[in-house]
């Protein structure tokens, strides 16, 4: 498979800058087997969608988890950068704390 193109299959292996253009709240429900019991059992999952600026939709879904799904808001910009998982913002100047993949910053003003 040519670089380019595994690249495209996956947007984690490359940075991009886009802005986040639609959110969603999405009810699920999927079946577990706890032996040989199936449960049906629900969950929540949070999309965000991101068009890039090269006119690609990126869907991103995060399960379970709304602190990141309401640190994003519609219209604003973002960087994806390679090999993590969440967007960067750019412009934090209004935000009282900024996420990153290691740890939440709380702000003091």
């Amino acid at each position: 498979m040519r670089a380019e193109k595994h690249f495209e299959l996956y947007p984690s292996l490359t940075t991009w800058d886009g802005v986040v253009v639609d959110k969603q709240i999405l009810q699920k429900i999927e079946r577990v087997r706890y032996g040989k019991r199936v449960r049906t059992v629900p969950y929540t999952p949070y999309v965000l969608k991101v068009n890039r600026d090269d006119g690609k939709i990126f869907t991103h879904s995060v399960r379970d988890n709304r602190a990141i799904f309401d640190y994003y808001q519609i219209g604003e910009r973002i960087r994806h950068h390679k090999g993590f998982s969440y967007y960067e913002k750019y412009d934090k100047y209004k935000d009282s704390w900024i996420h990153t993949k290691l740890y939440v910053h709380k702000l003091h003003r």
